[in-house]
């Protein structure tokens, strides 16, 4: 009974350990989305000769030390359209009026929502080139940062992106982020109304791809990394720069052919993950059955022979006394009673005279060191404690007791007896114990153990870093860079649909 209360026992610690393995796992992704600074974001792209984008960021302030919130692209970006691939920007539409819109183009050169000298210098010395974001007003004259809560940020652009092209599709990829700060939530709406894309191939770390009316809904979260997405179109149906490739379809899906083995073998070892967690408790109990369980035999309450006489008693000890792998002190006086047997040693019992009188004693004398058994590691350190011990060869216990009344002999002598009443052997154990099933237990629990950093690993090397941006929903400001042409008229009637 006691055996499988002891297997209960274990079964229910794995059970909870697996229970605050699920919690921690939960508790570990939660993180991924929290922090000082983390992003919604929502983008419109209109596909209609000219690439049409509108951006909003909502940008969560959870502390108080941002002056500058921001985005970063990695194409040039710039006022109006130049002979190279590039992202004009048409307008910033901000919801606090104690900010000021800035953005440094791709040739250094700044423009400013409003004009402030203290505003100028900062984009300078800190904004990166092709950065667009909103400066926190009450830093420039006071020193202040944005106070905690959210913030929202407009964009407006023209995209004229490089294009390959076979003569028979066309293929666009637009990165809009690969290094900031968590966006919690991502949503991309693409309208296609005359139908121009063919197909999409969405880079993020979670997504979800559905067709809604007038064109697709992209959908997604990415902790840390790559918002991207890839299209096939038809061919001529954007304006941009082109170059000549061959296979433009075929090309595109084996490229994304495999970052998808990559981001479904992550989901699948996770599922794995939580399912080993699940099922631990079922593992034990199976390897429990199968290498665990005590074997019964059927032993004689009399036997007629000794089944090995050649087997020492603190063998016997070490193999029948608690789970096999350590004696107790029945293995020291077994030992000592046979070495008297073999004549190594002489053990003599004697009553204490005088003020003790009546009390028996031993005294143990070593006859014969050459009929210890040099090969037995446990004989050899009995033979050491009674030399250690002996005066003149002699062991008496009397003098064991003086011995441990001494401050400065007690602390030795206890320390030498617990070795020898608790001795152990791990390799003569082995020889009588039966350890696949702690070999498998083992292989297991490294299982257990791999799965996350394996799974950790494969996430990111689908995920890449991003970069700091936020937004809340109030009156909303909008700072014209040029005139508003009919391509950003549709980009902001969309903001009310």
């Amino acid at each position: 009974m006691s055996e499988i209360r002891d297997l209960i026992k274990l079964i229910a610690l794995v059970a909870v350990i697996g229970i605050l393995g699920l919690v921690l796992v939960q508790a570990i992704e939660s993180s991924q989305y929290s922090g000082s600074l983390t992003v919604d974001y929502t983008a419109r792209i209109y596909f209609s000769n000219v690439v049409a984008l509108e951006e909003s960021y909502t940008y969560h302030v959870n502390e108080y030390r941002y002056k500058m919130l921001y985005r970063v692209w990695e194409a040039p970006l710039t006022p109006k359209k130049i002979n190279t691939p590039c992202i004009v920007l048409k307008a910033i539409g901000y919801g606090d009026r104690d900010v000021i819109a800035y953005a440094k183009f791709y040739n250094g050169k700044i423009y400013l929502s409003k004009n402030d000298s203290r505003a100028k210098r900062l984009v300078e010395t800190l904004a990166k080139r092709n950065e667009v974001g909103i400066i926190y007003s009450g830093y420039l004259t006071s020193g202040k940062f944005f106070n905690i809560g959210d913030y929202t940020l407009n964009i407006f652009y023209e995209i004229y992106p490089p294009i390959q092209t076979d003569g028979k599709y066309d293929h666009v990829n637009l990165k809009f982020a690969s290094v900031h700060v968590p966006y919690r939530t991502v949503k991309i709406y693409v309208y296609d109304p005359n139908g121009e894309v063919l197909k999409i191939y969405p880079h993020m770390h979670e997504f979800n791809l559905k067709k809604i009316k007038n064109g697709w809904l992209i959908e997604g979260k990415s902790p840390k990394g790559l918002v991207e997405v890839e299209f096939v179109l038809k061919h001529g149906a954007i304006s941009g720069f082109y170059q000549n490739v061959s296979n433009v379809l075929d090309m595109t899906e084996r490229a994304n052919f495999w970052y998808s083995i990559q981001r479904s073998s992550a989901e699948v070892l996770k599922y794995v993950y939580i399912a080993l967690i699940l099922g631990f408790p079922v593992l034990v109990i199976f390897i429990y059955r199968r290498y665990g369980r005590e074997k019964p035999f059927t032993v004689p309450e009399v036997l007629s022979y000794v089944p090995n006489p050649s087997r020492r008693p603190w063998e016997v000890n070490v193999v029948f006394t608690g789970d096999a792998m350590s004696g107790d002190k029945n293995a020291f006086f077994a030992t000592l009673l046979d070495l008297h047997r073999r004549k190594a040693i002489e053990i003599e019992p004697y009553e204490v005279k005088g003020l003790l009188r009546g009390r028996k004693e031993l005294r143990i004398k070593i006859v014969d060191r050459n009929k210890f058994d040099r090969n037995s590691i446990y004989e050899n350190q009995v033979l050491r404690f009674l030399e250690k011990y002996s005066e003149d060869g002699v062991l008496d216990t009397q003098r064991l007791r003086k011995l441990a009344r001494d401050r400065i002999y007690a602390l030795e002598l206890v320390d030498d007896l617990r070795n020898l009443f608790n001795w152990k052997d791990a390799r003569y154990s082995k020889r009588f114990v039966d350890t696949k099933g702690k070999t498998v237990f083992y292989y297991l629990i490294a299982l257990f153990i791999l799965a996350v950093p394996l799974t950790a690993l494969l996430t990111g090397r689908i995920d890449v870093t991003l970069l700091p941006i936020v937004l809340t929903q109030q009156k909303i400001n909008i700072s014209y860079l040029g005139s508003s042409d009919s391509i950003f008229l549709i980009a902001r009637r969309s903001r009310w649909d």
